[in-house]
């Protein structure tokens, strides 16, 4: 029993040049030897649209290239999605799980219905968006126990999203399985809301190395977070260690730094040209997430950014440079990045 018609090509009538998926296949070779009335079924989609990936509910992905339509006469009798979803585990942090939603009995026919819809064939004349769709992982049961991954039918530019529409079922599919794949955030970036990584001070200035006015003030009674990043060449710094503090115990230390110099301190020369600045550690400064967590990493607007080394400049992210901090007092306030339980 055929089950799958060939890879996002409709169905076709009989030619010249034989009939059915023989003559599709065989254009390449029949197309040199004067067989040009069996012309080639434009694809109902494009190869950036993204389905059938991975591995879902055991089953691998079809090979590239073999992805193939349900054919009307499968008889299908089970059905599973896979959905992906990021959420937060207690002291874990966050992590990416794989849903398994089994599809109820009586929504069956309608999937089938679904994927059995009319290929629509792409226009290789004509414009679509340029707007790429994925489609869920899914996987069908057949009833002599087999189990196939099948593409779905496209509307001459991309996947008809409404051929699973079988499984928006209301209250929604509760997962049969769910599995932890891989961490997202660590319960240091999901607490403190400090990125894995961040752009330097001198990515934040945009080379302009005149001094600001405004500095903005720590919110009141509210939690805030230090974050210490390791400079890189490319300045983009890479979390080393995070802290959270009461504002006002961050404020005093904040306020020293922020006794500023207009003049450079010995050995730094500013530069309009970030990528040529030192590479220093830094710290960033900015509002604490609060809880409960949730799947979605909370990111806030910084307060201010601290270098640590050679120029140890003041930087506002609103307002650019403010100035030359001295240096025993930003190296005070880096002691606060050291405690991610306060």
């Amino acid at each position: 029993m055929v089950l799958m018609r060939s890879d996002r090509l409709p169905r076709r009538r009989p030619g010249p040049c034989g009939s059915g998926w023989a003559a599709a296949v065989l254009l390449i070779t029949l197309a040199a030897t004067g067989c040009a009335s069996v012309t080639p079924a434009a694809s109902g989609y494009q190869a950036k649209d993204q389905q059938q990936s991975g591995t879902c509910d055991g089953l691998p992905a079809p090979a590239p290239g073999s992805l193939g339509l349900l054919d009307r006469s499968a008889d299908v009798v089970g059905a599973v999605m896979c959905a992906s979803e990021r959420r937060y585990v207690q002291g874990q942090g966050i992590w990416n799980f794989v849903d398994l939603l089994p599809l109820p009995a009586d929504r069956i026919p309608d999937l089938v219905s679904g994927l059995t819809q009319e290929d629509t064939a792409g226009d290789p004349n004509g414009a679509c968006t340029a707007m790429s769709t994925l489609v869920p992982d899914f996987v069908l049961t057949l009833a002599d126990g087999s189990r196939i991954r099948p593409g779905v039918p496209g509307d001459g530019c991309h996947p008809k999203t409404n051929s699973l529409a079988a499984f928006d079922v209301k209250p929604p599919i509760a997962p049969s399985k769910s599995t932890r794949t891989q961490q997202v955030s660590t319960e240091l970036e999901v607490t403190t809301g400090c990125g894995t990584g961040a752009k330097s001070p001198a990515i934040w200035m945009g080379g302009a190395n005149s001094r600001s006015s405004g500095f903005p003030a720590l919110p009141k009674s509210a939690a805030v977070s230090i974050c210490r990043y390791h400079g890189t060449g490319d300045q983009q710094g890479v979390l080393v260690t995070a802290g959270i503090d009461a504002s006002d115990a961050v404020e005093p230390l904040l306020s020293a730094v922020a006794k500023v110099s207009a003049t450079p301190p010995t050995g730094c020369a500013p530069t309009n040209d970030p990528m040529q600045s030192p590479t220093v550690d830094w710290l960033l400064i900015q509002p604490a997430p609060a809880p409960p967590y949730t799947g979605d990493s909370q990111t806030a607007t910084p307060l201010a950014l601290v270098e640590l080394g050679v120029c140890h400049r003041l930087v506002s992210p609103q307002h650019g440079l403010a100035g030359y901090s001295i240096a025993t007092a930003a190296d005070r306030l880096a002691v606060l990045a050291n405690r991610p339980d306060k």
